[in-house]
């Protein structure tokens, strides 16, 4: 009987635990893309590239090493689609920097400005620096 008491206890303090640390999200952006909302003033790499008709994007931590195109499209999670980039945009906590196409690798690029300037708007909305690094 004590044992059943302990058990009904502990079980009840690791409800209670657990639900403290709930996260509330917006709707549409997955139980991963929480944890990119609590990360402020982190900085992340975004890339771009078309894939078919479809603007394919990657969106990774910051980072000091150098990748190639092949090992970032396989290496992290593909997003597909201008509207797609936008939901994981809004999934980044604000205040945090974003630096697109900080790297000149082969095979990234710039989707069309009327889609880039959709990316750039969304992310002044949530209040992320995102800073398109254009080169000539």
């Amino acid at each position: 009987m004590r044992l059943l008491k302990l058990f009904m206890l502990f079980s009840l303090l690791s409800l209670t635990a657990c639900a403290g640390r709930e996260y509330s999200h917006p709707r549409g952006i997955s139980q991963g893309d929480a944890a990119l909302m609590t990360q402020k003033n982190s900085s992340y790499e975004l890339y771009s590239w078309k894939s078919g008709e479809t603007w394919s994007f990657v969106l990774i931590p910051g980072s000091t090493n150098f990748q190639t195109f092949a090992e970032i499209t396989v290496k992290y999670d593909v997003i597909d689609g201008v509207d797609a980039m936008i939901q994981k945009i809004n999934a980044l906590a604000p205040g945090c920097t974003v630096f697109w196409n900080l790297r000149q690798i082969e095979g990234f690029d710039f989707p069309p400005r009327r889609d880039l300037a959709r990316v750039m708007q969304a992310a002044r909305d949530r209040g992320i620096d995102l800073e398109a690094i254009e080169r000539f």
